[in-house]
């Protein structure tokens, strides 16, 4: 498990995938499913512990429904493209 600030960063097991599992700290809410997932724990973890910054903007974006490579990349949608598949090839899949 990691911690920010606001959220607690849980890991599970599910289905032969490991899956993010995001915490509220405030109210305990499980913010579930969450897309990342990967059949390697130690690449999701360093994946999520590399891109932690970009996933909390995500989630606690409630007025648009972008995928993480937006957070990442920006509006450059080749650069989106390119990190989905660069992620993929890592066995890290996200959106």
């Amino acid at each position: 498990m990691m911690e920010d600030e606001f959220y607690k960063i849980d890991f599970v097991l599910d289905d032969g995938f490991y899956r993010v599992v995001i915490i509220d700290k405030e109210t305990n809410e499980k913010i579930i499913p969450y897309y990342l997932y990967s059949s390697d724990f130690e690449k999701l973890y360093d994946f999520v512990e590399s891109y932690l910054d970009d996933i909390i903007r995500k989630i606690e974006d409630v007025e648009h429904n972008y995928g993480l490579a937006f957070y990442v990349c920006g509006f450059n949608g080749d650069a989106q493209s390119d990190f989905i598949k660069s992620c993929a090839e890592a066995d890290v899949f996200v959106f």
